[in-house]
């Protein structure tokens, strides 16, 4: 004696974005948020922890989310004043284990101010942690690689 069991479900193919894609999502969400000078959205991108660090080219060592959203005041007060922005972002990698991404890349700044084109190269990096199901910012450096006026 033998039985055949057909299902006559359908099944449905999840489509499930990688961790890999969901990460690189993540950071060029952030660089959108930058280039738009949005100071909320940028903001949502970070871990709102007293753990968090913020790096910059020069004296720029923050730690804590409270003085991260004081800087992106000053910050974002300042480059929407830039006409024509666009932030590049090139050569992003990526890795992660466990709950915690980091990733570096160059990201080229192109903006107008007072009428004259301006051109900065910027090295960033950062880690991230997975928090509630989302990936944020727990440290960040931006740093002036070299410098194009033109």
């Amino acid at each position: 004696l033998s039985l055949l069991s057909v299902s006559c479900v359908k099944k449905r193919e999840i489509k499930v974005e990688s961790e890999q894609t969901v990460l690189e999502n993540t950071i060029k969400e952030f660089v959108v948020a930058l280039e738009s000078a949005d100071r909320d959205k940028v903001l949502n991108f970070y871990a709102k922890t007293p753990d968090i660090i913020l790096i910059g080219t020069g004296d720029e060592f923050l730690t804590g989310y409270s003085n991260v959203e004081g800087f992106y005041k000053v910050f974002m007060s300042n480059i929407s004043q830039w006409k024509k922005r666009n932030f590049a972002l090139s050569q992003l990698q990526i890795k992660f284990v466990d709950g915690v991404a980091w990733f570096s890349s160059k990201l080229k700044l192109g903006y107008e101010l007072k009428g004259k084109p301006k051109e900065k190269n910027i090295r960033f990096t950062g880690v991230l942690l997975k928090e509630e199901g989302n990936w944020k910012f727990v440290q960040e450096h931006m740093s002036l690689s070299s410098l194009k006026s033109r």
